[in-house]
């Protein structure tokens, strides 16, 4: 600033006033009246029973149209809400705030009921894809589900439901939309069963019993959070359609039907091909059939989803157990015992659970097969047997004789090894046999079972022992022709030369049994 005031800018001098108030005629500041209304405002009439009608309705329009979409007959055009997802959640606001959240959450409930019923109502007990069919309304209902947790999130986040009745939730209550998001989002993305938790091999050493093993290890599949009194939307619509099931009773149908594909999957598996003449009737079925594992997994989730699996593993667990137990008594009736053929059944249907069943818990459906398949036979009636164990460690020295001599055919009217797959198999499945031997076989999988290598180590033992005894053993007695009568004598000079050729073919026989049992 200059002297005279003036700004460089301008070269004028500066304003110095300062900003008045207003002042009333008597000198007072002026103040300013709000008025209340002369009417207090309402409600449009109507207004619960309308917006409530136009949310359900615009929900409801997912499956309806998905419906009218799948229905080849009718013509008319899908059925649209003009209704946007922002105008409904904030419609649902405003219910909200106007005490009407009870109400809302009770109506939405019924709402889902009858979604419900409406989806499931033409389904047939005796379809052919029973499983595919529930599967699809499931997803339809899903949506239908996941769109009403986001058009109501103001009520879900406000109001639970609890104890059968609705109740606003607590300054400090989670709405726990996380962990059902977090469910609503797997079941969707592990719809091929790949995010069921697998477990690692069992211990080859305890104290537990082979039934504890299994019943353990069930517990510990269909261990579950405890049911919770407290239950969100996304649970209020599940139980909705569970409860659709359980009043149709689709719920056995769908296990039965489960377990057949999973029986044919088991006894048909499409990379082996079958070279038994005839099977029984009750076993009969078309060997081009493809089991789709990928719905196998699906309906797992659903039914983990419904809070179904538990008891769905244990019955599972009951039918697999009586099967592979007739399974196994089977392949014991046999005569003669093929204990080759056995181990290879077994280490194959071994692979196959372990693969291709993802969509199970793999370390349950492994303690199934070892416990219920493969341990009845580890007794010295069957595999541990000297002339049965004697074949599976010279497996290699008499491979093409024994299958040679042990034709699968002998065996083609057996109603459990006709299930067998035969040797010719895929080419994947062929190097993979090529380089696994019996013995290898019974090893692996005796180490999953309690006390299973001591007694293959036994076995073992006893087969040096009894071979090396064998070998060393002189001869006692060796007869010739005699020129009285007719009968046999033994003379010393025979009997020294039968001694001297035992010694003389006794090393290098030692020497191939000490070589083969270092391999072993």
């Amino acid at each position: 600033r200059f002297s005279n005031g003036a700004t460089p800018m301008t070269g004028g001098p500066i304003s110095r006033r300062r900003p008045t108030k207003k002042m009333s005629s008597k000198g007072n500041p002026k103040k300013i009246t709000i008025k209340p209304f002369s009417k207090p405002p309402q409600l449009p009439p109507n207004f619960y029973e309308t917006t409530s009608k136009q949310l359900l309705e615009a929900t409801q329009a997912v499956f309806v149209q998905h419906t009218q979409f799948q229905d080849s007959n009718n013509a008319s055009p899908p059925t649209t809400s003009s209704l946007s997802q922002q105008n409904s959640y904030t419609s649902v606001v405003d219910l909200v705030n106007h005490q009407y959240g009870t109400r809302l959450y009770q109506d939405l409930k019924l709402s889902m009921k009858e979604a419900a019923k409406q989806i499931l109502g033409d389904v047939s007990k005796t379809s052919s894809t029973l499983l595919a069919e529930i599967q699809q309304k499931y997803s339809v209902y899903v949506d239908y589900v996941l769109l009403c947790r986001h058009v109501f999130l103001h009520l879900d986040q406000t109001h639970i439901w609890q104890n059968g009745t609705v109740v606003k939730r607590s300054g400090g209550q989670s709405s726990g939309m996380n962990s059902h998001a977090t469910a609503a989002t797997s079941s969707a993305s592990n719809a091929a069963g790949l995010g069921t938790p697998t477990g690692g091999p069992s211990s080859p050493s305890g104290t537990a019993s082979p039934q504890s093993v299994v019943t353990n290890g069930l517990n510990m599949l269909t261990t579950t959070t405890p049911i919770m009194t407290n239950s969100t939307l996304w649970d209020i619509g599940l139980a909705q359609f569970k409860e659709r099931l359980l009043e149709l009773k689709l719920d056995s149908v769908l296990f039965s039907n489960f377990w057949q594909d999973l029986w044919k999957d088991w006894s048909c598996d499409t990379t082996t091909t079958t070279t038994s003449s005839s099977t029984t009737s009750s076993n009969s079925f078309s060997t081009s059939v493809v089991t789709d594992r990928f719905l196998l997994g699906k309906v797992i989730k659903m039914w983990q989803d419904l809070g179904m699996l538990p008891q769905i593993l244990v019955d599972l667990q009951s039918k697999l157990e009586h099967y592979l137990h007739q399974v196994s008594l089977e392949w014991r009736s046999q005569s003669p015992y093929m204990p080759l053929y056995f181990l290879r059944f077994i280490h194959e249907k071994w692979w196959h659970v372990s693969t291709k069943w993802t969509f199970l818990p793999r370390s349950w459906l492994r303690t199934l097969v070892e416990m219920r398949l493969l341990k009845p036979h580890m007794t010295d009636q069957f595999l541990f047997h000297h002339d049965h164990f004697d074949a599976i460690v010279e497996e290699q020295d008499q491979n093409d004789s024994y299958q040679h001599h042990h034709h699968r055919s002998g065996i083609s009217n057996n109603a459990a090894t006709s299930l067998m797959p035969s040797l010719s198999t895929s080419p994947q499945s062929q190097q993979h046999q090529q380089h696994v031997s019996s013995i290898s076989t019974l090893w692996m999988l005796a180490a999953r079972i309690q006390n299973g290598l001591p007694q293959v180590t036994t076995a073992i033992c006893n087969y040096g022992r009894r071979k090396g005894l064998a070998l060393v053993k002189p001869p006692t007695t060796t007869t010739t022709p005699s020129s009285v009568g007719g009968g046999t004598t033994t003379t010393p000079a025979t009997l020294a030369a039968a001694l001297r050729e035992s010694q003389r073919n006794m090393i290098p026989q030692l020497l191939l049994l000490y070589s083969k049992l270092d391999r072993l």
